[in-house]
This record gives structure tokens, C-alpha cells and sequence, in this order.
């Protein structure tokens, strides 16, 4: 890394410059490889599918019927047009496998409430970011078009590492 002050040479990485100490944190390279898609790409990248969509007052076994039936993982609880939950397989294994009969089961008390929704426009970083910090799998999109889509963990492994 190249000192813009006096020109000398410093190791990649450095914060300050070894021969006249200036701040070098803004001097980076472009990023490349993996972080640039990481940086540089959108949501609209990951392609994201089609989000499977429940009223809050469908019955667990339609809700679990329905999961099967379109191979998906996550569903989105919506009322009135907004996202008010989502609910996975990992909700459903542990809030009502062995545990209740599904058909006493509350959907508002097995999904979570307010999920993160991203938006198609924004950084894949903050896919990784609300993954990474939340705990979570799965985050709903919200196009422009104004219909919800869903990306996974797999969507952004698949992202980083596209089949050869």
C-alpha cells in the first residue's frame, strides 16, 4: 500500500504509514473475488423466488400441508397486505412436534413476528449481516413490483460459489 503523502511503501494492510504516519485506512484497494460480490452485489442478484404466503388464521396442518406441497422451508404470515410473521420448518419441529396436536396450535404464537424484510436494491452484505447477527435462515424481500419474494442461506452460498 502506497503512502499518498510521502509515496513510501507500506505493507498491505497497514493502518498508518511506517515512514510518516499518515492515516492509511482510506487508502484500500478496489475490492475483488468474493468481495466484490459481496459489496457490490443486490438481492436482484440472488434471484429471489417467490414467497409462499398464509393468513395468520390458517390451521397449522394447512400451513404444514402447504409447506410440503411447494418444497419450501419458510412461509410469510401476511394480514392486510403486510408481513406480520414468518414461520419455518425449524418453528414447526419445535413448537408443535410431540409437544400439541397442530390442530390447537396458534399460528401467532409459533411464527416470529416482524421479520427483517430487505429490499431487491440493497447490499447482499446486509443478506449476510441480519443472517449472521438475527439467527436466521431465511429473509424476506420486498420487490418493487410490490410482491414479496424470499432468499435462504443456500441462495447466498449458491451466490458465492455458482456451479461450475
Amino acid at each position: 500500500m502506497i503512502c499518498p503523502d510521502c509515496a513510501h511503501v507500506n505493507i498491505d494492510g497497514a493502518d498508518n504509514c511506517e515512514e510518516c504516519n499518515t492515516d492509511l485506512s482510506a487508502v484500500c484497494a478496489a475490492p475483488q473475488g468474493l468481495t466484490k460480490k459481496i459489496i457490490e452485489g443486490t438481492i436482484a442478484d440472488l434471484q429471489p423466488r417467490d414467497a409462499i404466503t398464509v393468513d395468520p388464521r390458517q390451521s397449522i396442518p394447512d400451513v404444514i400441508k402447504l409447506m410440503r406441497e411447494k418444497k419450501t422451508g419458510c412461509i410469510l404470515v401476511v394480514e392486510n397486505g403486510d408481513v406480520s410473521g414468518i414461520m419455518t420448518e425449524r418453528d414447526l419441529l419445535f413448537g408443535v412436534a410431540g409437544v400439541k396436536d397442530p390442530e390447537d396450535a396458534d399460528m401467532m404464537a409459533l411464527m416470529h413476528p416482524d421479520p427483517v424484510c430487505l429490499k431487491e436494491d440493497d447490499p447482499v452484505s446486509f443478506a449476510f449481516h441480519h443472517m449472521s447477527v438475527g439467527g436466521f435462515r431465511h429473509i424476506p424481500i420486498l420487490r418493487q413490483s410490490g410482491t414479496l419474494g424470499m432468499i435462504s442461506a443456500r441462495d447466498l452460498l449458491s451466490y458465492l460459489s455458482p456451479p461450475k
